[in-house]
């Protein structure tokens, strides 16, 4: 270890490169435009006509949902037992908090709610969509090997 002396040399030293840098390279100036499109890449990605094939298994792997509880359903573990509990639970809040002057369609909210369940129950919804999801890209990959040696 240097004595303390030594260390405000070497730290002097330091200093006047960066010092000698920072005169040779100037700050940049970006041009940002006049975009005035103030959307964030998420708004624009969900305009794009096509979707990537990662959009589109994210998409189905975490629909967008309005609210938190349906969001961790999908990603905690929902014990056999309580499977038909928690989905009548569920479906009785999502009811109450529907507007009492809109007509109400149980068959669709007790849909979603059995399929958020069921994607919480065993997970397996979750297996096959990133197992189809990887065979596309293996395909893909595949294909485009297939033309480079055509």
């Amino acid at each position: 270890m240097g004595t303390e002396a030594e260390n405000k040399e070497e730290n002097k030293a330091e200093r006047d490169i960066y010092d000698g840098m920072v005169k040779e390279l100037p700050a940049r100036e970006i041009d940002v435009g006049d975009d005035e499109d103030v959307r964030s890449m998420e708004e624009r990605e969900d305009e794009a006509p096509n979707l990537s094939d990662l959009q589109t298994t994210i998409r189905k792997l975490f629909p967008a949902l309005g609210n938190h509880i349906d969001q961790a359903i999908m990603v905690a573990r929902v014990a056999p037992d309580m499977f038909i509990p928690l989905m009548r639970i569920l479906v009785n809040a999502s009811i109450k908090r529907m507007d009492r002057h809109k007509p109400l369609n149980v068959a669709e909210t007790a849909s979603l709610y059995y399929v958020l369940t069921s994607i919480g129950l065993d997970g397996k919804g979750r297996i096959d969509t990133i197992e189809l999801a990887g065979s596309a890209k293996e395909a893909d990959d595949l294909e485009s090997l297939m033309k480079g040696m055509g």
